[in-house]
């Protein structure tokens, strides 16, 4: 399995999807949340803290070694706070549409009758940015990400 399709298969069964074989830890504590998934010599763990303001890091282990990874940090508008289930549940479909040539989030587009997902990446695999909004279909920004990463040595 080649670096792009297990980032496609780990992020299929993470954040937007937990699979059976995932592997949840909830830190009761500080409230961070570890997701685990492992294939072969492969290992993908995204942890993040927060909810409605969050940030969090996936790296990608081969036999043990980090080789690709990362950074992300969004938020929920104030104004949008009273319907974030139905945006998190929207950005989970969006994310279940990552696509192997550019597996960092969800594609660049996306929407249902409600709302409308943009993504927006700039560079290759081995490094990287991009940016990640929600908005309402009749307008109104509800939902914003920033996130970058790259190989590592």
């Amino acid at each position: 399995m080649r670096l792009t399709e297990f980032i496609v298969y780990a992020k299929k069964r993470g954040y937007a999807n937990i699979h059976k074989d995932t592997e949840v830890i909830k830190n009761l504590k500080t409230g961070s949340i570890k997701i685990i998934i492992r294939y072969g010599d492969w290992e993908y763990i995204d942890k993040y803290d927060g909810s409605t303001a969050f940030m969090g890091r996936e790296v990608v282990y081969f036999k043990g070694k980090p080789v690709w990874g990362m950074n992300y940090q969004g938020r929920i508008f104030i104004k949008a706070k009273e319907i974030k289930p139905e945006i998190t549940a929207f950005l989970k479909k969006a994310l279940l549409n990552v696509e192997e040539k550019k597996p960092f989030r969800g594609p660049q587009t996306f929407s249902d009758e409600e709302f409308s997902y943009m993504n927006s990446v700039h560079g290759p695999l081995h490094f990287f940015s991009g940016e990640e909004m929600i908005s309402k279909r009749t307008g109104g920004m509800l939902y914003e990400l920033r996130y970058n990463g790259g190989n590592l040595k």
